[in-house]
C-alpha cells in the first residue's frame, strides 16, 4: 500500500471488527469524526484554532499469560475541554499490519496539519527567552 502524504485525508475508521465504519476527515482547517453512536447524529467538528492537545500510543490488550491484541489510540483535545478519541484495536494479528498503517497515517497528518505550527510557537519562544509552561 503506497500512501502520499497529503494535507487532507478521508479515512474509514473501524475500532473493532463489529462496529460500524466511521468517516475521519483530517483537512487544514478542521477535523471532524464520526464518534456519535447513532448515524443520523452530526459528526464531532474542531477547527484547527481549537484544538489544544493530542495524546497517542499503543496499549495491549492482555491475555491470560500474554498479550492477544493491541489498541490504538488518538485523543485529540479541544479549548472547551472536548475530546475526539479514535481507536483502532486488532485481537490475534487481524487487521495488524493495516491498523498500524493507519495509525501511522493519521498521527503524521495531525502533525503536518496542526501540531507543526504549535512547536514552532514554543521554540521561538525558547530562542526569545520567554517563560511558558507545558503540561
Amino acid at each position: 500500500m503506497t500512501v502520499i502524504m497529503s494535507e487532507s485525508i478521508q479515512l474509514k475508521i473501524k475500532s473493532s471488527l463489529f462496529d460500524r465504519d466511521r468517516l475521519l476527515t483530517i483537512e487544514p482547517d478542521f477535523i471532524e469524526f464520526d464518534d456519535k453512536d447513532l448515524v443520523t447524529a452530526s459528526p464531532t467538528r474542531f477547527a484547527k484554532s481549537e484544538i489544544v492537545a493530542i495524546r497517542h500510543g499503543l496499549k495491549g490488550i492482555k491475555g491470560y499469560y500474554f498479550n492477544i491484541g493491541r489498541v490504538y489510540c488518538i485523543d485529540i483535545k479541544n479549548s472547551p475541554d472536548e475530546i475526539i478519541k479514535i481507536s483502532l484495536k486488532s485481537i490475534c494479528r487481524v487487521r495488524k499490519k493495516l491498523l498500524a498503517k493507519k495509525f501511522q497515517i493519521i498521527r503524521n497528518v495531525l502533525w503536518e496539519n496542526y501540531f507543526a505550527d504549535i512547536g514552532k510557537k514554543y521554540i521561538k519562544k525558547f530562542a526569545n527567552k520567554v517563560d511558558f509552561t507545558l503540561s
